[in-house]
């Protein structure tokens, strides 16, 4: 259902949206039936409406098919809340298990510890803990890449490469990995700002499996049908598309395109088949915060916390 007015639009956007327009809280765990602390991959994105999305009704086709598998393959909450919709606020929030006025993080400010922290429980369990892309300060992170390394989280091989290089170097540990995507943050595919941009390397940017033209896309209602408008928006379903590919690309044992529908594969094996946790039997339409959820991930692991 298309958002009629601006007003609806925020309003959907901050209560279904997470991490700064959407959290994808996918938490994947791979490991055997017997393993104690389970594996967790942690996908988040910048800027994307919950209804971008095609498990969500998206008014586009075939924006997110791999997010969409995703959901079929485990639960889908249809409310589930950030705490804020701002993006490091809202990072904070999740790792921190606390809220932005009680760690005093507002916008890109930093983070007053009040107890432990999820990465602090994970820890102090043996969890090797990798972020990619987005680095939240004060967590002892065993590996940490930044955006100049990532390519602004835009370069899907090496995103892909870099979730499977972090499992390997965790070896026979646990690990937690937060992979975080800008996209579809401005600049979007295609646009003029993304092709200048001067503060990274733009021909490390993938292009995406699929790139949208301007009479596929569908204007929101309280947006003018002008040809600039239609533009803007092909280029940012272009960009969910492109997140979208680096979530197929950063799922343990699995590969995805490099962007240009050439398939990266190399040497290796998979150690163990993916299973994913359920958090349950059936999808719930209740609502549930995302600290709710990570209480549950510590408790299903056997990890107490104070957190």
């Amino acid at each position: 259902v298309q958002p009629k007015s601006r007003n609806t639009f925020m309003t959907c956007l901050g209560r279904r949206s997470v991490a700064f327009g959407w959290l994808a809280s996918l938490l994947l765990f791979a490991g055997s039936a017997l393993a104690q602390r389970p594996n967790i991959l942690l996908i988040t994105a910048d800027d994307m409406s919950w209804d971008s999305v095609g498990v969500y009704g998206s008014p586009v086709e075939e924006t997110t098919p791999n997010i969409d598998r995703l959901a079929s393959e485990g639960i889908q909450f249809d409310y589930g809340y950030v705490q804020i919709a701002i993006c490091t606020p809202s990072r904070q929030v999740m790792l921190s298990g606390s809220h932005s006025h009680q760690t005093m993080t507002r916008c890109f400010t930093e983070m007053e510890r009040v107890g432990p922290t999820l990465p602090d429980v994970l820890k102090q369990n043996g969890y090797h803990l990798a972020n990619i892309n987005k680095q939240q300060n004060h967590y002892d992170w065993d590996t940490a890449i930044k955006e100049t390394e990532s390519g602004f989280g835009r370069d899907i091989p090496f995103h892909g490469e870099a979730v499977r290089g972090i499992i390997e170097t965790a070896g026979e540990n646990p690990w937690f990995i937060m992979a975080n995507f800008n996209d579809p943050h401005r600049p979007f595919h295609g646009s003029d700002a993304e092709k200048n941009w001067t503060k990274y390397d733009e021909t490390r940017f993938s292009n995406p499996s699929r790139v949208y033209g301007v009479d596929e896309i569908v204007v929101p209602g309280f947006l003018p049908d002008l040809p600039d408008v239609r533009m803007e928006m092909a280029q940012y379903y272009s960009s969910v598309r492109r997140c979208d590919d680096g979530v197929g690309s950063g799922q343990p044992g699995r590969r995805s395109g490099d962007g240009n529908g050439a398939s990266r594969r190399r040497g290796g094996r998979r150690r163990e088949r993916d299973r994913r946790w359920r958090c349950g039997t059936e999808a719930t339409d209740r609502g549930c915060g995302f600290r709710q959820r990570l209480r549950e991930t510590t408790s299903r692991a056997g990890i107490a916390s104070e957190t």
